[in-house]
């Protein structure tokens, strides 16, 4: 009963946004009611945005309703899944547009729960893949205030014309991984002005200070 909860929640959400329906690439793929197994590929097929979105926005809106399929996937009861997803209003347009927390860009990502577990959202193809990590992490790092447990990585690529978009699920990628000098993070004691001035020149932002 939970699972079809989940289901009426999230086609209620965006029945005025238009359509959206997963279809699987062979009748061997996961069970509607299973969740997005790693190294599962899945069709998402879009509706039409509504007519007040702005044209720069487009691809932004199909960004957002892949988050809200891959996020309705991840096995959330409802009440979590509207906890993920407070922020970020269905569509795109008219009185929600100032109301929203919309992102931008290629990427998206959702914290889930307190846990420290990520959703992101990466392009297929289209900038450094460690760069957005590094991005995401940082970022879930402000809202945590503790690196990340673990980061669920799904890769899509959309196509506006058809409507349509592949969303393929990575293997998970550990939290403190993008921590490391590999993904562009350093940390360093400081004990006196000099420090903090060479820490500050090495570096382009600061995450985080701990005293």
């Amino acid at each position: 009963m939970k699972r079809v909860a989940n289901i009426v929640s999230l086609a209620v959400i965006l029945a005025c946004a238009g359509t959206l329906m997963w279809l699987f690439r062979a009748p061997s793929a996961v069970a509607r009611n299973s969740a997005f197994r790693v190294n599962t590929t899945r069709t998402v097929h879009f509706g039409s945005p509504p007519e007040d979105t702005p044209d720069t926005d487009v691809n932004d809106q199909f960004r957002d309703w892949l988050l809200y399929a891959v996020l309705e996937e991840s096995g959330l009861d409802s009440e979590a899944l509207r906890n993920a997803l407070y922020d970020v209003p269905a569509v795109r347009a008219g009185f929600t547009l100032p109301a929203g927390a919309f992102e931008f860009g290629v990427t998206r990502f959702r914290i889930l729960g307190s846990g420290g577990t990520i959703v992101a959202l990466l392009p297929k193809d289209g900038g450094n893949r460690k760069d957005q990590l590094a991005q995401i992490a940082d970022a879930a790092f402000t809202n945590l205030g503790k690196p990340p447990s673990v980061v669920q990585v799904f890769e899509y690529s959309l196509d506006p014309v058809e409507l349509t978009a592949n969303v393929t699920r990575l293997p998970d990628i550990s939290g403190s991984t993008l921590f490391t000098r590999d993904y562009g993070f350093t940390s360093k004691e400081i004990n006196s002005a000099d420090d903090l001035k060479a820490f500050l020149d090495a570096t382009d932002d600061v995450s985080a200070v701990q005293l």
